[in-house]
C-alpha cells in the first residue's frame, strides 16, 4: 500500500507546474489532466442530474484528483450555498499532484473542509477478507454525494506482468483491460444510492472486446442518465479517445433508456457553428458542425443500445440510423465473422527498427535471417497483396513451437542478432515491454508466426 500523507499545509504564493515532464513517465502513471473547459463540461452535466440534500454535509470525491481541475470546475458551479457545507476528498498516487491539486484548491476557495491525500483509491476500496469476495463489506470510505474522476488510462500488460494478474484476479477482468476498469467498480462501492458519478474514460470499452465485463458491471451497478462518445475530438494532449459517463447509485431498469451522444470529425459541409467541440454537443441530432480550427464535426442524439445483451457494444441509436441499419440487414447475405477470422496486423511499436523497404541495400553477409515480407495498405488489394514497387520487410522476432509462439533464439541468427544490438538502446526504451516479463527484442503484438505461410 502507499504511503498515505494528508497535505495541509498553507497554500504557497503560486500553483506547481504538472508532475510530468517526460512522455514516458505521462504513459506510465496514466496521467492526462484535464483541460478547463471539458472539466466544466462534466461538472455541469454532473449538476444537471444531481439532487443533492437541502441541508448537511455534501461529500465530494476525486479518486485520481491530479492537478485538481476537475474538482476545481465542480466547486465553480457549485451554489455558494452548497459549497459551505462541502467535505471535499482527492486521492493521488503522486505527491506532487497532491500538492499541486491542494495548492490550487486552497487558493480558489480558502476555508473549505479539503483533505488531498497521497494514497491509492483501489486499495481504500478493496480489501481481501479471505471470501474472495472483490470488495469487503467493511470498506473504510463512506458514500459520496458527488464523485468526479479522469481514472488514469495506462494498459495493464504497461504496468508489468505481475500488477496485471494481481489487478485481473481482485476484479474479475480478463483481456487487454485499462487502469480504470477497476476505478469504474470501486466508485460503485462509495457512490450513495442516490449519488452522482462524472467519469471521463476512454471510449475504448464501448466496443472491446475487454470491455464485455465493464459494460455488464456498469449497467449492472450504476444507473447511467447519459453517455457521451466524444470520438476523435482531440480534447487531451494525448492518444485519447475519450467518453464521459454522468451516472447514479442507483441500480439499471432495462425500462429507463440512456441517452447516449456521439461526436466525431467528417467533411461534411456545415449547416452549423460552435466555439468547440464540447459546445457543439447541444446541437441537434445529425447536425455537421464547424469550429474556428476548421474541422467539422458530426453530432448524433439519440439511445443506448446493446442488442440487450448487458455486454453487447455500445451504439447511438436513432430512428435514421435504425433504419439503415435495417436495410443493411435486408441486403446482408452473410457477416465477416461467418466467412473467417478477422485479425489486426502485427504491431512492432517501434516501426523505424523492425520495418523497412531498404533492407536490399544492405550488404548480404549483414542482412538478417528473420526478415519477411509485408502487406501494407501500399500493396493490399482484394484476397492478396499487390507487387509494391518498394515492397518492406519486417524482421520478425518470433517463432510457432509445439509449446506456443516465442521469441526467437538469437544466437542462431548472428545478423539479426548483430542488428538488433546496434538498435538495443531504443527496443529497451519500451519499457513496457520488459516490465511485462518479455525480452527487449521482441515485437509488442507479434499475431501468428504460423500464419506466413499464407502470405505466398
Amino acid at each position: 500500500m502507499m504511503t498515505m500523507s494528508s497535505l495541509s499545509s498553507p497554500a504557497p504564493q503560486s500553483v506547481p507546474t504538472p508532475r510530468y515532464s517526460g512522455v514516458r513517465q505521462h504513459k506510465a502513471d496514466g496521467a492526462v489532466y484535464t483541460p478547463r473547459r471539458f472539466a466544466e463540461f462534466v461538472a455541469e452535466q454532473m449538476l444537471a442530474v444531481a439532487k443533492l440534500p437541502d441541508k448537511g454535509l455534501v461529500r465530494v470525491l476525486d479518486p485520481a484528483c491530479g492537478d485538481g481541475s476537475l474538482l476545481h470546475a465542480l466547486l465553480d458551479a457549485l451554489p455558494e450555498t452548497v459549497r459551505e457545507r462541502l467535505d471535499i476528498v482527492g486521492f493521488d498516487t503522486n505527491a506532487g499532484a497532491v500538492h499541486c491539486s491542494l495548492t490550487r484548491l486552497q487558493m480558489a476557495y480558502p476555508g473549505l473542509s479539503l483533505r488531498i491525500e497521497k494514497r491509492d483509491f483501489l486499495e481504500c476500496v478493496f480489501r481481501t477478507d479471505g471470501a474472495g469476495e472483490l470488495f469487503s463489506n467493511h470498506a473504510p470510505l463512506e458514500s459520496f454525494d458527488l464523485v468526479i474522476a479522469n481514472p488514469p488510462y495506462v494498459r495493464t500488460q504497461i504496468l508489468g506482468a505481475k500488477q496485471a494478474q494481481l489487478l485481473s484476479e481482485r476484479f474479475g477482468l480478463s483481456g487487454r483491460v485499462d487502469l480504470y476498469f477497476p476505478f469504474l467498480l470501486g466508485i460503485s462501492q462509495i457512490l450513495a444510492p442516490d449519488g452522482v458519478m462524472g467519469v471521463i474514460v476512454s471510449n475504448r470499452f464501448l466496443t472491446t472486446k475487454s470491455g464485455q465485463t465493464v459494460r455488464r458491471e456498469l449497467l449492472k451497478r450504476f444507473r447511467i442518465h447519459h453517455a457521451w462518445d466524444l470520438g476523435d475530438t482531440k480534447l487531451f494532449d494525448a492518444a485519447v479517445l475519450p467518453a464521459v459517463l454522468v451516472s447514479t447509485g442507483r441500480g439499471f431498469s432495462s425500462a429507463e433508456p440512456i441517452a447516449f451522444s456521439s461526436i466525431y470529425e467528417c467533411e461534411e459541409e456545415p449547416r452549423e457553428h460552435a466555439a468547440d467541440p464540447l459546445t457543439a454537443l447541444s446541437c441537434s441530432n445529425g447536425a455537421i458542425v464547424a469550429i474556428p480550427d476548421g474541422r467539422r464535426f458530426h453530432v448524433l442524439h439519440g439511445t443506448l443500445d446493446n442488442g440487450g445483451d448487458p455486454e453487447g457494444v455500445w451504439r447511438v441509436a436513432t430512428d435514421t440510423s435504425d433504419s439503415w441499419l435495417e436495410t443493411v440487414n435486408a441486403h446482408t447475405w452473410a457477416t465477416f465473422s461467418r466467412i473467417g477470422k478477422v485479425r489486426v496486423g502485427v504491431k512492432t511499436t517501434c516501426d523505424k527498427v523492425f520495418v523497412r523497404s531498404d533492407w536490399d541495400t544492405m550488404p548480404e553477409n549483414e542482412r538478417p535471417e528473420l526478415l519477411r515480407p509485408l502487406t501494407t495498405r501500399h500493396c493490399a488489394q482484394r484476397y492478396k497483396p499487390a507487387t509494391a514497387k518498394k515492397p518492406k520487410h519486417i524482421l520478425y522476432t518470433h517463432e510457432a513451437t509445439p509449446a506456443g509462439r516465442v521469441p526467437v533464439d538469437l544466437a542462431r541468427y548472428p545478423r539479426s542478432a548483430k542488428y538488433l544490438e546496434i538498435h538495443r538502446a531504443t527496443l529497451e526504451a519500451r519499457t513496457y515491454v520488459i516490465n511485462a516479463g518479455r525480452k527487449w527484442y521482441e515485437i509488442w503484438v507479434p499475431q501468428a508466426p504460423e500464419a506466413w505461410g499464407a502470405m505466398n
